[in-house]
C-alpha cells in the first residue's frame, strides 16, 4: 500500500440541540457578522439577546451561486462593522458568501483588512443543507462571465457545528436534492483520480447513511400519501398540499442526524481529494445557465457515473456495487426519484442548445477524471440527463 493523504483541521460540534452553544463559541469575538437568511432570524435574534447587538450584526441577502454584487454589497457592510468573525447560518450559498467576504473578495477588502492590521475574519459555520462546504478551503463566486472557483487557507472554517434540529424546517424536496449534493461529493471521492485508502474509506461509509435517510424519507413520503389519498378518497381535493408527492412530508430528527452525518463525511472527501467530471458539469451548469445546484447535482449523478464506470477499476466497481448495488448508477436514480427528487434537466429551464455549450465548457478546462473527455461522449450523457432517461454507454 503506497498512498499520500492531507486534511486540513476543521474543528467539529456534532448533535442535536449543539448550535445552543453559539454563544459561547463566540465569546472571544468582539463583533460577528452573521450571515443568515430569513428562515433563521429567531435564531440570530437570540444570539442578538444574549451577546448584544452590537457585537451581532445580521446580513439576510443569500442569493445562489454567490454573485459578485451580492459579494460587493456585503463587502461594504464588512468594511463598515470590522467584524472579526462571520458566522454562517445556512446552506452552501451562505457559507459561500462568508468565504468571499474572508478572502477579500469585495472591492477595497483586502485592503481594509491590511490597514487595519486584521486577520481575515474567522469563518464559523452551522450548515443547514447538506452541501459540505463547511468542510473546505474552496470559494466560488459567479460573474458573467460564469462561476470562478479556487482555494485558499483564508476560507476554511474554524469551527463547524452540526446541529440536526435545525434542518427539521428544510422542505422535503429541498432535502432530497441536498443530500443528492452529498452523496456527489462521496461518489467522485471513491473514484478521485488523487484518492487514498483513508477518504476512500470514509466515502463508503457516507454513502450509506445517506441511502439510508433518503430511503427512509422516502417510505415517511409514501405513508403520507396513502394517508392523504385515503382522506381525499370520492372526495374533489380543493388545492394540491405541500411537499414531496403532494404530502407535507418533512424531516424527522432520525434522518435529519443520518443525513447530515452522511453530508459530514461528504465534506470531509471534498476537503481530502478532488473532484471530477460530476462537479465540473454541475458548477457550469449553474454558474453559467442558472440550474440550481442540488438539482443539477441530483439529476446528473447517475448519468455521471455511468459515463465513468466502463473505465473504474475492478475493486472501485466492487466498492460501489458493495453500497450500492448491482447497478450503482440505476440505484442513484431511482432512489432520488423515490424520495421526491427531480429526474430530468429539462424542468430546470435548460434548452437543447444549452447542451452543446456545456460541453464546450467542460472541454475548455481539462482537468483528471477516470474516464477520457470526448465531446460526443459528453454531449449524450448531458442529452439523457436533460430528458431523465438512464441508458448503457
Amino acid at each position: 500500500m503506497d498512498f499520500s493523504f492531507h486534511s486540513k483541521p476543521v474543528r467539529v460540534l456534532f448533535g442535536r440541540g449543539e448550535s445552543g452553544s453559539l454563544p459561547q463559541q463566540l465569546a472571544s469575538f468582539n463583533r460577528i457578522l452573521v450571515i443568515a437568511g430569513p428562515r433563521f432570524q429567531g435564531q440570530v435574534g437570540d444570539l442578538q439577546s444574549q451577546m448584544g447587538a452590537d457585537r451581532v450584526i445580521p446580513f439576510s441577502k443569500i442569493v445562489p451561486h454567490v454573485p459578485q454584487e451580492l459579494v460587493d454589497v456585503a463587502g461594504e457592510v464588512v468594511r463598515q462593522v470590522r467584524p472579526d468573525a462571520i458566522l454562517a447560518m445556512g446552506g452552501g450559498s451562505a457559507i459561500g458568501l462568508a468565504k468571499a467576504l474572508a478572502l477579500g473578495a469585495a472591492p477595497g477588502l483586502k485592503e481594509c483588512y491590511f490597514e487595519e492590521g486584521m486577520d481575515a475574519p474567522a469563518i464559523i459555520a452551522v450548515p443547514t443543507t447538506f452541501s459540505g462546504s463547511e468542510q473546505t478551503d474552496i470559494w466560488g463566486i459567479t460573474t458573467a462571465d460564469g462561476k470562478s472557483t479556487g482555494q485558499s487557507p483564508l476560507v476554511l472554517p474554524e469551527l463547524v457545528i452540526y446541529d440536526p434540529d435545525l434542518l427539521l424546517s428544510l422542505p422535503a424536496e429541498r432535502a432530497v436534492t441536498s443530500a443528492m449534493n452529498a452523496m456527489a461529493h462521496l461518489v467522485e471521492a471513491v473514484y478521485a483520480p488523487d484518492g487514498n485508502p483513508v477518504t476512500r474509506y470514509q466515502a463508503l461509509q457516507g454513502i450509506p447513511a445517506i441511502v439510508d435517510g433518503l430511503e427512509r424519507l422516502a417510505g415517511n413520503a409514501a405513508e403520507d400519501r396513502d394517508a392523504d389519498n385515503a382522506r381525499t378518497a370520492g372526495k374533489s381535493k380543493k388545492g394540491s398540499s405541500s411537499g414531496i408527492g403532494g404530502t407535507d412530508t418533512t424531516l424527522t430528527p432520525e434522518i435529519a442526524e443520518t443525513l447530515l452525518f452522511g453530508a459530514f463525511l461528504g465534506g470531509k472527501c471534498l476537503r481530502e481529494v478532488s473532484m471530477s467530471l460530476h462537479h465540473k458539469t454541475a458548477h457550469v451548469l449553474g454558474g453559467s445557465f442558472g440550474c440550481d445546484h442540488a438539482v443539477a447535482h441530483t439529476v446528473l449523478l447517475p448519468h455521471v457515473l455511468q459515463y465513468q464506470w466502463p473505465h473504474l477499476s475492478p475493486d472501485i466497481r466492487r466498492d460501489l456495487e458493495n453500497v450500492l448495488g448491482a447497478h450503482p448508477p440505476k440505484t442513484l436514480q431511482t432512489l432520488a426519484v423515490q424520495a421526491g427528487g427531480p429526474s430530468d434537466l429539462k424542468d430546470t429551464g435548460l434548452k437543447p442548445a444549452d447542451l452543446v455549450k456545456t460541453a464546450e465548457h467542460i472541454l475548455a478546462q481539462p482537468y483528471p477524471n477516470p474516464s477520457p473527455l470526448d465531446q460526443d461522449r459528453l454531449l449524450r450523457m448531458l442529452e439523457h440527463a436533460w430528458r431523465g432517461i438512464l441508458q448503457e454507454e
